[in-house]
């Protein structure tokens, strides 16, 4: 068994590979969580050890492309956040 954990372990490091690597236009954390969702809904339903990769990955892609297709929600815009300096000798 720990030999099958291992293989669907490194199953799942190549698929999230891929998916970053294929929707590289949105954020590889966006992806990464939607292939969990799917990984956790693929071990949900009973999915077998050994499919739960290719499973969850095509989950995934299917998600993507709709979201993809429905147009993206804008993302808010990053503010730098100034922190205060403390000088030489303070703090």
């Amino acid at each position: 068994m720990p030999h099958q954990v291992k293989q669907a372990n490194q199953a799942l490091f190549e698929a999230a590979e891929r998916l970053v690597e294929k929707y590289d236009d949105m954020p590889a954390g966006s992806v990464l969580r939607c292939f969990s969702r799917c990984v956790r809904k693929a071990l949900h339903e009973g999915c077998p050890t050994t499919e739960v990769a290719a499973a969850a990955e095509d989950m995934t892609r299917a998600l993507l492309e709709r979201r993809s297709t429905a147009g993206a929600r804008p993302m808010g815009r990053l503010v730098a956040t100034r922190l205060p300096r403390t000088r030489p000798g303070e703090g």
